[in-house]
């Protein structure tokens, strides 16, 4: 998730009340997830700063208490949310002092159905979710595909910021350094990019309910034909005499093309297809791994449903 956060306002207390604990801390939130963290002296913004924390690192927590709140505002696309987080003391570097947690994230080993996607690609959508089937997403070099004029998108560096929050709502929260616009991103072990780069790609929304004729039009102009059989719907990619059948038995419903266009820049064209509504699983399919049999190959899947 790839942004900018700001405090809004901070709570004083006096040092007594800073001794007591306003919440129990779980010390395995202990990875950098904000693009710089200032470690203060004290449990406030306006606190001396002791050192800036880079991206990714871990800090080593002193104690499981808390010391003070604060309210973030993140920009989220379209809207924005805010965020409760506390002040926590902990070392980094043989430096004490306190950050706060709102910056900080943990991951465990993410539930995953399909255990040969998401090792060499990610595919992360900004917003509120609740599930997080990522492998450490600190090791991946991150790009942000922002929508621009006429079909075009602005692909930047960026990085992710993927949090988890005990909120029902909102467990899990990504965004970007540049959350302005950000349509999708993807994340690659190997980096492809030294810099921004702009490129084509188009969308076509699939609407199963309504007459459907100028979606399978869209979908007929980027050589993706759409076969509703008895049980299912089928998505066939065609390629001059070549065809290949993009969603497996377990996407049978089709809902968007998400992205058209050549992601990793090999010179042909990749797809972001999601399956399902409500409770979805889009798929990236890049050509440059495709071979002999296979178009496209089917690389990362990111999860969302509603957490309520």
């Amino acid at each position: 998730m790839y942004y900018k956060l700001f405090v809004l306002f901070v709570l004083s207390i006096s040092s007594i009340e800073l001794l007591m604990s306003q919440d129990v801390i779980d010390n395995r939130v202990n990875y950098v997830i904000a693009s710089a963290l200032r470690l203060r002296e004290n449990p406030n913004k306006t606190a001396k700063t002791l050192t800036v924390i880079p991206f990714g690192s871990r800090v080593e927590y002193l104690t499981n208490q808390s010391y003070n709140k604060d309210t973030l505002n993140v920009e989220l696309g379209e809207y924005n949310k805010d965020v409760i987080g506390n002040w926590v003391y902990v070392k980094y570097n043989d430096i004490k002092g306190y950050v706060l947690n709102s910056y900080l994230g943990f991951y465990e080993d993410p539930d995953l159905k399909y255990k040969d996607l998401n090792k060499e690609f990610l595919l992360l959508f900004p917003g509120c979710g609740c599930q997080l089937n990522i492998f450490n997403p600190l090791e991946w070099n991150y790009y942000g595909f922002y929508k621009s004029d006429n079909n075009s998108f602005d692909v930047k560096i960026t990085i992710a910021n993927i949090s988890d929050f005990e909120d029902i709502t909102c467990s899990v929260i990504i965004s970007a350094s540049h959350p302005k616009n950000l349509l999708f991103v993807v994340g690659s072990k190997n980096p492809f990019l030294s810099n921004t780069h702009n490129l084509f790609g188009k969308q076509v929304e699939i609407q199963f309910n309504d007459d459907k004729k100028v979606a399978l039009q869209n979908l007929n102009a980027i050589g993706i034909e759409l076969v509703n059989s008895v049980e299912d719907y089928k998505l066939f990619l065609n390629l001059g005499s070549s065809k290949q059948k993009l969603n497996l038995e377990n996407f049978n419903y089709p809902d968007r093309v998400n992205f058209f266009g050549d992601i990793d820049f090999d010179g042909k064209d990749d797809l972001i297809i999601t399956y399902g509504s409500k409770v979805s699983e889009s798929v990236l399919y890049l050509s440059s791994k495709g071979n002999g049999k296979q178009l496209v190959k089917m690389v990362a899947i990111f999860f969302s449903t509603y957490c309520c």
